[in-house]
């Protein structure tokens, strides 16, 4: 088991679509879920343990070649397909290899290689809805499938009754004229929204584009024996994966790109018949990003914000994955502009010595994981646009339109994340140690006993910008230079003392009843923690930055349009003149 390391993923990589092995099966000798290992020897997160035997050289030169193709030709329709009246989606799929092992000395050094490739690529099916053509271009009285659509109501004739009721005036003939369209959300729907390639259907557009995976792995094994007593071992994997896959939208795509590297050095020492010492470090890289695609790229979105005068938001967030603003239509679906960096790095250290006596197997078992994690969020400036501003309120379950507060520029809810200490950059430290004993007190009865002590510190800013409030004393604390008030940290770094004292018993049983029949207990203390992500909200916090949300924006009226007023104030005048302002 390459001198008893273990593959431990976090769930957030093993649940991402088309994230590659570490190991390829070319690579593995053995695998197989241990889950006695896994609460003896893994630090407490949630992790999927998956204990691997990778091949090693021999004395002789062996090597393998592997191809697996899968084509549509052989697949079967997909029902999706059949539904929508659609061709068959082309599929491909090939996955080749090859691995080589053999001595670089005889009897004494090993060598093993593999590589692994993977070109996967797969039609889709994407169905969706989407507001028609006419629709953007302000005709509303149909929706989607040509049914007649709800009335909706002019905002910026809305008028406050005596009572404190609200009262508007329906818009004439279902039309929104082009001269009160909102310039910014008609530019970000020209640049961004497919229009529908399905005309009259529920579901009115479909993306066919395909799915692909371009993934490339390696592993390299080395293994020399000093003498008879000593095994020496290095390993080096890395895979990297490219997988462009479609949206919802024709023009916007969305790329994952993981790279995973694995390095371990370890030394098996037999000190004597009956002692052994292991020693291991390794390091050990998972390098995830995915984000979307946006037309015309960093030139068109610094054009969009600067000369729609749209403020309060940061031109970019990030030069290398330049977003639009996220604006969303709720009951269609909207273009996706979001990207996420998952970079972290574990450098770690092992130690294990073990001892037999009589029928005691006793084991001392040290750790040392120095963590680093990098999370954020490209995307800024979100807003959604209900239909709540263009609703007749003493009948709004059966009045509005989405589509018209889009187009008028009126959303309903808007979310931003500015500032300094939006970006996690955390660092941390863990310790463990572990003393089990496993007893074979009788032919028939095995007894495990130990004890683990797990010293774990919360995470810290690489940069100190970590803030939260007490709600004990309503005081807000941060552990960096105050950069409003111009004071240094008022708390500890990373905010959280560390917790050392998580001592967990642990204490099993095996019985033979008989040759085939065997009785198991056991019970066991465990200390689950998983700080980095716990850890999220003390970032993005006054007074190094802001996450503020806005809900019931322009119920009452339009007081928060997405652009300065200026020409709307013209639109007012046109609604309560009850005029047809053309073009």
């Amino acid at each position: 088991m390459d001198s008893g390391i273990a593959k431990a993923l976090p769930d957030r990589f093993l649940e991402v679509a088309g994230s590659p092995r570490i190991f390829p099966d070319l690579a593995e000798q053995d695998a197989r879920l241990v889950v006695q290992d896994r609460l003896r020897r893994i630090r407490g997160e949630r992790l999927l343990v998956l204990p691997i035997v990778t091949k090693s050289g021999t004395n002789e030169v062996h090597g393998t070649a592997s191809e697996f193709l899968r084509s549509d030709d052989l697949d079967s329709s997909e029902f999706f397909a059949n539904r929508s009246g659609t061709s068959q989606p082309e599929s491909r799929q090939n996955q080749f290899g090859a691995t080589v092992g053999g001595p670089i000395v005889r009897i004494r050094t090993f060598l093993f290689f593999m590589y692994e490739g993977q070109r996967l690529s797969r039609e889709s099916t994407l169905l969706n809805v989407v507001p028609t053509t006419e629709m953007f271009g302000g005709d509303l009285s149909q929706d989607t499938q040509g049914r007649p659509a709800a009335p909706f109501f002019g905002p910026f004739s809305t008028v406050e009754n005596p009572d404190g009721s609200l009262s508007r005036k329906p818009m004439p003939n279902s039309r929104i004229p082009s001269s009160m369209i909102n310039r910014s959300t008609k530019q970000l729907q020209e640049t961004l929204w497919s229009a529908p390639n399905l005309p009259g259907r529920a579901q009115n557009l479909i993306n066919t584009k395909a799915a692909r995976i371009d993934n490339d792995q390696w592993m390299g094994r080395v293994d020399h024996r000093f003498g008879d007593n000593n095994i020496l071992t290095g390993r080096y994997s890395l895979s990297d994966s490219v997988s462009p896959r479609p949206t919802a939208h024709l023009s916007v795509d969305n790329l994952l790109v993981t790279t995973f590297t694995n390095i371990m050095i370890s030394d098996t020492h037999t000190v004597n018949p009956t002692t052994i010492l292991d020693m291991k470090v390794s390091y050990h890289r998972n390098n995830l990003q995915i984000a979307d695609s946006a037309p015309g790229g960093k030139e068109a979105i610094e054009g969009f914000i600067t000369g729609n005068s749209i403020q309060g938001i940061p031109v970019l967030k990030s030069k290398a994955v330049p977003l639009f603003p996220q604006w969303s239509i709720p009951g269609f679906a909207s273009p996706s502009q979001t990207g996420f960096p998952f970079p972290d790095d574990s450098y770690s250290a092992y130690a294990t010595i073990t001892k037999i006596a009589g029928g005691h197997t006793i084991k001392a078992w040290f750790e040392f994981k120095h963590s680093r994690n990098l999370d954020d969020g490209y995307f800024t400036g979100d807003m959604s646009f209900g239909k709540v501003p263009t609703e007749y309120p003493q009948n709004a379950a059966a009045t509005g339109n989405a589509v018209a507060s889009y187009l008028l520029g009126l959303p309903t809810i808007a979310r931003r994340t500015i500032g300094e200490g939006t970006t996690a950059i955390m660092r941390k430290e863990d310790y463990s140690l572990f003393f089990p004993d496993d007893w074979r007190a009788t032919a028939n009865l095995t007894v495990n006993l130990g004890l683990r002590c797990d010293m774990s510190e919360w995470p810290k800013h690489r940069d100190d910008l970590l803030a939260s409030i007490d709600l004990g004393t309503g005081q807000f604390l941060w552990d960096g230079h105050n950069p409003i008030t111009g004071e240094g940290p008022n708390v500890r770094r990373g905010i959280v003392e560390p917790d050392n004292n998580n001592f967990a018993p642990r204490v099993g049983m095996a019985y033979r009843l008989g040759e085939k029949t065997t009785v198991r207990s056991g019970f066991g203390v465990f200390y689950m923690t998983n700080y980095l992500w716990e850890a999220q909200s003390v970032r993005g916090n006054w007074p190094f930055a802001i996450s503020e949300n806005f809900s019931n924006l322009n119920d009452r009226g339009p007081a928060s349009p997405v652009v300065p007023l200026g020409a709307v104030q013209r639109v007012q005048q046109c609604e309560l003149r009850e005029a047809q302002c053309g073009s």
